[in-house]
């Protein structure tokens, strides 16, 4: 089972927001793309790995492994969140469906190195809810 996180008013983030790169910096993702969500007759709600691994068998192409970032209005916290998109001749593409109003993600990838989830309050960098690091953001 795949570990699904929740942010129940989550908004997507503006690509052009200035603590964008300061958050790419801290996931080490160099790669920032602004994607339409374009799902798939097959693809499940929360089974992002699973639906591009389908993808790729059906169709070929590569899976991609990165983060969609949110934006919770309420606690003022940035999430990034494990995610996995496919990546046909060049084109990348968010196969799964969601159970909210987004029609795009903002998807970060580069990194070999990721986690379930990353959660940025303007003052603390948590990984996976066990690695507390200080940095403003």
């Amino acid at each position: 089972m795949e570990n699904i996180t929740k942010i129940t008013d989550a908004c997507l983030p503006d690509i052009n927001d200035i603590r964008l790169k300061d958050i790419q910096e801290i996931l080490g993702c160099p790669n920032i793309i602004l994607l339409r969500i374009n799902p798939r007759p097959h693809a499940r709600i929360n089974r992002c790995h699973a639906n591009v691994q389908q993808q790729v068998q059906w169709y070929g192409g590569e899976k991609i492994e990165g983060y969609y970032l949110a934006f919770s209005k309420s606690s003022n916290r940035w999430t990034a969140i494990k995610h996995s998109v496919w990546n046909r001749a060049g084109e990348i593409i968010d196969v799964t469906p969601v159970d909210d109003e987004r029609t795009q993600n903002i998807f970060l990838w580069g990194n070999k190195e990721l986690y379930t989830s990353v959660y940025f309050d303007g003052n603390i960098l948590q990984k996976d809810k066990t690695i507390t690091l200080e940095k403003t953001i």
